[in-house]
């Protein structure tokens, strides 16, 4: 039996759509998985989030809203926001 405290959900996102999504999870302090093949920029999409939450912090700012509706798969080598 799962646990009730325990949501679970698997959804594909865009490059912006995960970092936004993982900002707001940073933000509220929920943990997070992010799954996905070699090279499709998890990691380099991790660390702007951490860079930006870190910014955001020292400045005293929320973390942006989810900008889109929908989802659907990356592209092979999704480029990330600067």
């Amino acid at each position: 039996m799962p646990d009730p405290d325990t949501i679970s959900a698997d959804y594909s996102l865009r490059p912006g759509e995960l970092a936004d999504t993982l900002a707001l999870l940073v933000e509220a302090r929920q943990p997070a998985i992010v799954w996905g093949p070699p090279g499709c920029a998890k990691s380099q999409i991790a660390r702007q989030v951490a860079a930006d939450a870190a910014r955001n912090r020292t400045r005293g700012r929320r973390a942006p809203k989810i900008s889109g509706q929908g989802a659907s798969p990356p592209g092979p080598h999704p480029e990330v926001k600067k």
